[in-house]
């Protein structure tokens, strides 16, 4: 799981119900599932989030905020600072 040319991203996934952006890209099914990218995250704190699948509000205190590095920390912190469903990492890959 090496980020050999790339990096770990922290993605947030929330619901929107939003009757004028359902009309506009014809989602007419509910809730649209949004997926906002909210920074960069370390190999070994991706790994911990991987191993679980991914974060929900239920599963954070598993997570153990205190042990991660202060960056990841902060990342995290502002991702769970708004609405939010889960967290999940994803690699980006570099483009040289």
């Amino acid at each position: 799981m090496s980020t050999k040319g790339g990096t770990w991203v922290l993605l947030r996934l929330r619901y929107l119900s939003d009757i004028y952006l359902s009309k506009v890209t014809s989602h007419f099914a509910g809730d649209m599932l949004i997926m906002e990218e909210i920074g960069e995250v370390s190999e070994p704190t991706a790994r911990k989030i991987l191993e679980m699948g991914e974060v929900t509000p239920e599963t954070l205190p598993a997570l153990n905020l205190n042990e991660l590095p202060d960056k990841d920390r902060k990342v995290i912190e502002r991702a769970i600072s708004r609405e939010w469903k889960a967290l999940k990492v994803v690699r980006r890959e570099k483009n040289d």
